[in-house]
């Protein structure tokens, strides 16, 4: 009964957690949303966008290619538009055509033995262009990074040049 509770105890923080994470890119989203609402009636979203033809998806395309959303902000503002009036394939082209900015990679760094090695990586993570976030699990080894169009290659030679080495790597969604 007691892992139980631990259980649904920790599954609750996550939770918590995650939620806390998110929020800010939904906002976004959310604000780019309404903004299209009052600088794009329904008359222009189904002029330009309304159409089920090749024409409306590669406006809608054009329209989503500058807008710097993540995929939790490109979703409300997708469903705006097809709520006002685009097409399904339209709010599809714009949804799959809008740059994902943010990127987050999660790797697991072996050598890192106490909080001076903790600040080696990280120090070494941030002297990166574009890097906005980095948070370290010394116990685990797992370090997670991410921000806006990051070299990766570049985040790994900075950790072997400080002499650590990367035992796993992925792109988190």
């Amino acid at each position: 009964m007691d892992l139980i509770k631990t259980y649904f105890i920790n599954f609750i923080f996550d939770f918590i957690e995650i939620i806390n994470e998110m929020s800010p890119y939904l906002m976004l989203g959310f604000l780019f949303a309404g903004l299209l609402h009052v600088f794009f009636p329904k008359q222009k979203v189904n002029k330009f966008m309304g159409g089920n033809n090749t024409k409306a998806a590669i406006n809608a395309s054009l329209l989503g290619i500058p807008l710097p959303l993540c995929s939790c902000g490109v979703i409300p503002t997708g469903i705006s538009f097809y709520k006002h009036g685009a097409s399904k394939g339209s709010a599809i082209s714009f949804m799959t055509s809008t740059p994902e900015t943010w990127q987050e990679w999660n790797i697991i760094v072996e050598g890192m033995t106490c909080n001076h090695c903790k600040e080696n990586v990280e120090n070494a993570i941030r002297s990166v262009r574009g890097i906005e976030d980095v948070q370290i699990n010394l116990t685990s080894g797992e370090v997670i990074f991410a921000g806006k169009s990051v070299d990766q290659n570049k985040v790994k030679d900075e950790i072997e040049s400080v002499g650590y080495n990367i035992r796993k790597e992925f792109l988190l969604p």
